[in-house]
Order: C-alpha cells, then sequence, then structure tokens
C-alpha cells in the first residue's frame, strides 16, 4: 500500500519529468536564423500534443531525403533490404537508381499525395522538381512512426536504417536517433525521431538559401544549433 509520504514522492517525480520535457521556446530557434537563411522546421512531442512551427507550408528542396521516400515505397513492394539500407544509411546513389525500378517516380508522387505538398523526381538534385513542405515530411514520419504506411517488421528495418545514419551532419542528437539527412549547394536537411520513455520526439528541419555568400557548412551549423536547443530541453 503507498503511504500518503509515497504518493507525493510519486507526484513530484512526474513534475520533475514534465519540467525536464518543456517544450522550446520558438523565439530561441528564431533568434539564431541568419536573415540570408530559410528554416523550415517542426518539432514535436507526442505525449504532450505540442509542437512548434515555422515555414511549415513553405516548399524546400528535399535532396537526398528523396531518397528515404523511394525506400519507404520500395520496400513496400519488397525491394531487397540490402538496397534499401545502402540507399538510407549510406545516400548511395546506386542503390537509389535501381529502387526505382520496384517503384517508379510516378507511383511514388501518388503515393505522396495524402501527405501534403510533396513530391519528388529522378534527379534528386532539382531544386524545383524534387521538394516538399516541413508540413508534408512531417505528416509523412508519423504515419510511419505510427505502423499506416508499412507493416511493424517493415517499419522497425526502416528505423534500423535511420539508426545506422551514417551522415554525422544535422542535428547531431545523441542517443537512438532515427534521421536521415539530405544536402545539396544552398540546402541543409535533416529529419527524424527519438524515443524518450513514453513520447517521441519527431523532428523535421529544411534549410536553404539563395545567397552564394553563404557557405553549406553555415547551414549545417544551424542545424546543430537547433540541435543544442533540443538537446537542452530533453537531454538527448
Amino acid at each position: 500500500m503507498v503511504t500518503q509520504k509515497g504518493k507525493s514522492r510519486i507526484n513530484e517525480c512526474k513534475e520533475m519529468t514534465e519540467r525536464r520535457f518543456k517544450m522550446i521556446k520558438k523565439e530561441d530557434i528564431l533568434s539564431i536564423i541568419p536573415e540570408n537563411v530559410q528554416l523550415g522546421i517542426i518539432i514535436s512531442d507526442s505525449k504532450k500534443g505540442e509542437s512548434i512551427t515555422h515555414n511549415e507550408t513553405i516548399e524546400f528542396p528535399l535532396a537526398s531525403l528523396s531518397k528515404f521516400i523511394a525506400s519507404i515505397f520500395a520496400l513496400k513492394v519488397n525491394a531487397p533490404k540490402e538496397l534499401i539500407h545502402k540507399t538510407i544509411s549510406n545516400h548511395d546513389h546506386e542503390s537509389y537508381v535501381k529502387l526505382l525500378d520496384y517503384v517508379s517516380i510516378e507511383e511514388q508522387n501518388k503515393e505522396l499525395i495524402p501527405f501534403g505538398r510533396i513530391r519528388v523526381d529522378r534527379n534528386n538534385r532539382s531544386v524545383s522538381e524534387n521538394s516538399g513542405t516541413p508540413k508534408g515530411i512531417y505528416n509523412l514520419l508519423v504515419h510511419l512512426i505510427n505502423g499506416q504506411i508499412l507493416n511493424d517488421t517493415m517499419t522497425s528495418f526502416i528505423t534500423k536504417c535511420l539508426l545506422d545514419q551514417s551522415d554525422p551532419d544535422g542535428f547531431k542528437l545523441s542517443g537512438k536517433w532515427s534521421h536521415m539527412t539530405g544536402g545539396l549547394e544552398g540546402v541543409c536537411n535533416d529529419i527524424g525521431f527519438i524515443q524518450l520513455g513514453d513520447r517521441v520526439i519527431t523532428v523535421v528541419g529544411l534549410v536553404r538559401t539563395i545567397d552564394p555568400s553563404v557557405e553549406w557548412n553555415q547551414l549545417e551549423l544551424l542545424l546543430d544549433n537547433v540541435g543544442q536547443l533540443i538537446k537542452k530541453e530533453y537531454g538527448t
């Protein structure tokens, strides 16, 4: 039997946990975005049902995020897992091209319609034809996490591929950070999710600039700085 003192201690622990898992302030993120750089971001906490959004309905180039998208729908039609793992974890272009034999660009774009404004192109370096909104990418991620696109076994495999990500850039979260990066000249993206106890923190970050004076490592540093804010609030 739990005593009144015991109940009080349990409540204190719950309150301490909730104070730890508070949402980042949007103004903290906005304050670190340079004027010549555009950031589209969504950070959500599944337990609190809260999220931070900025430029979530603006289209950004996807770069290698299209390799992640192709992998999801290729696995759905039983494409070889080796190709999928290489495509996601190593960003292997040859494996990505082979996946297109299993699921065409047209088929992928048809599958993407329910999630919002996302369209992929065979040329994943296209900044106009291979693009999407943070909201669209977020919807895709959430449906994937919740098992609404693939069965449990397939979802677990995609998660493993994301966990095995060889590219260290982006938010650089620690722990079981399942993510996919994508970058081009003037473009730096990182999307993913991390399980923290009974909650899932889902993060979508898309960055671009048309200012030729901005170097790519400055864009990557912006995502890194946002990642530092996430680490500070969630201890990831």
